[in-house]
């Protein structure tokens, strides 16, 4: 699963109890990027491995830097495809799943 500030919901014997915003999984977790750089121009796929993307398609976000890629496809919950936007110098990777980002990697 996904998510942060998750609900939790009990039923027992025909009652329920809910208590709101008292679960969230762990976040995005990027250990590496391939290629780990290439032309400005952009228009290049890299591969960012990590953990905890998600088991299923929660349509990751990626960006390096403040340039989202042009597009992020969801391969597993170790790895996402980025379609690398142009830009300009080193970048910091961030992937993002249903509003839940890690700490920036370089």
């Amino acid at each position: 699963g996904v998510g942060k500030q998750l609900g939790l919901e009990v039923e027992s014997n025909g009652q329920t109890g809910s208590r709101a915003n008292s679960f969230s999984y762990k976040a995005p977790h990027i250990t590496a990027i391939e290629p780990g750089g290439g032309s400005t121009t952009g228009g290049y796929t890299t591969t960012i491995t990590g953990d905890n993307f998600g088991i299923y398609d929660y349509t990751p976000e990626a960006s390096l830097g403040d340039f989202a890629c042009g597009v992020t496809l969801f391969t597993s919950d170790s790895s996402v495809s980025c379609v690398a936007p142009a830009g300009a110098g080193q970048q910091q990777v961030l992937v993002t799943v249903s509003g839940q980002a890690p700490q920036p990697a370089s």
